[in-house]
């Protein structure tokens, strides 16, 4: 799509000048990825990057300490969250409706207290490789 990839280049170099933005909203622009300065706008409270075409978002994204919003829904290729997700201690909103292709949920989801709105767990399948992550994590 070459709409994104325009697009792409430009906004690291507008993200670099826009470091006091509080909110973000990308929903339905189809960008396959977010560069990886994302994770210097610390003040951003709000990201919405649903309906986007993203398979994986970059590891910096756990560096938005301050984030209270995030929005992923509808990403359908999306196939793991960050790691270290749970750096995101101020979280309440974490959308993430419809990311049919989630494999797991990552380690430490019980350390985000602030979460109150989870709309979907993914548990790993028993045959799955992948470490098991189970709804205790939601203690």
């Amino acid at each position: 799509d070459s709409y994104s990839h325009q697009f792409h280049f430009p906004m690291s170099m507008m993200l670099m000048k826009w470091m006091s933005l509080r909110a973000l909203h990308l929903r339905d622009t189809k960008l396959e990825s977010l560069p990886n300065n994302i994770g210097k706008l610390v003040h951003l409270r709000y990201l919405d990057i649903s309906w986007c075409d993203f398979e994986i978002l970059p590891k910096s994204i756990t560096r938005l300490v301050n984030l209270q919003t995030l929005l992923l829904d509808y990403l359908h290729n999306l196939e793991e969250l960050p790691r270290d997700l749970n750096r995101l201690a101020k979280l309440r909103v974490l959308g993430i409706a419809k990311c049919q292709s989630l494999k797991y949920m990552p380690d430490g989801m019980k350390r985000m207290t602030c979460l109150n709105t989870l709309p979907l767990f993914v548990v790993a399948k028993r045959d799955s490789s992948i470490k098991q992550h189970g709804i205790d994590e939601l203690e």
